[in-house]
């Protein structure tokens, strides 16, 4: 599970089983994506 501690600045693309919603916002705030897998 990704967790959302920490800042993110380039967009990155993660691929994750499951992601908390803070890291998710903040992948997807920093132009990225988050994928399920």
């Amino acid at each position: 599970k990704v967790l959302g501690e920490g800042e993110l600045s380039i967009p990155l693309t993660v691929r994750a089983k499951k992601f908390s919603r803070s890291a998710r916002e903040k992948i997807l705030a920093a132009g990225g994506q988050a994928e399920e897998v």
